[in-house]
């Protein structure tokens, strides 16, 4: 049980550490810029796996 608890905890930083990057990228780049757009939808994407 503690194993999978170490896992869940590993995914959960992963994500967060891509959440951490990509909504900075996200606050930064020109809103209607098409990278924006395309970082906003990792942003969004990644927040399902963090719920976990």
């Amino acid at each position: 049980m503690e194993n999978l608890v170490n896992i869940i905890i590993y995914i959960h930083a992963f994500f967060g550490g891509i959440g951490l990057v990509a909504g900075t990228a996200v606050m930064i780049i020109k809103k209607g810029n098409s990278t924006h757009k395309k970082v906003g939808k990792i942003f969004s994407i990644d927040t399902v796996p963090k719920t976990v």
